[in-house]
């Protein structure tokens, strides 16, 4: 078992329930931070997530796991996911780039949602 702490849960649900006829992607990325850098780490997940907000959580560990962060971000389709991965040129510098700087490790899964009927 792994034990977090994160958003409240209506946050969680606007952030990665799919709407009605969907067919969400997500993205699951844990991280580690470098000995010294955890502060660092978490205020670089927080500019991404701020990045695509309404469509993104990070999860803080609290027991049971070798992470410190979990980052989940729904995309609505596979389309959604290639194209908020290149960045229009002139955008501003991706954040992401900053996580090597303070990251000793991370793992990205790629999931889809599998499952239905009403009431998610």
């Amino acid at each position: 078992d792994t034990f977090t702490v994160g958003p409240a849960w209506d946050v969680v649900q606007k952030a990665l329930v799919p709407g009605r006829g969907a067919q969400p992607v997500y993205t699951v990325t844990d991280y580690r931070a470098l000995t010294g850098h955890r502060t660092q780490l978490r205020q670089t997940l927080d500019r991404i997530v701020e990045r695509s907000a309404g469509r993104s959580v990070l999860l803080t560990h609290i027991e049971g796991a070798p992470w410190n962060f979990l980052g989940i971000t729904r995309y609505d389709s596979w389309a959604d996911l290639g194209q908020q991965q290149t960045a229009p040129a002139g955008q501003a510098p991706d954040p992401a780039l900053d996580l090597r700087r303070d990251m000793a490790v991370h793992h990205d899964t790629v999931a889809t949602y599998v499952g239905g009927g009403e009431g998610r």
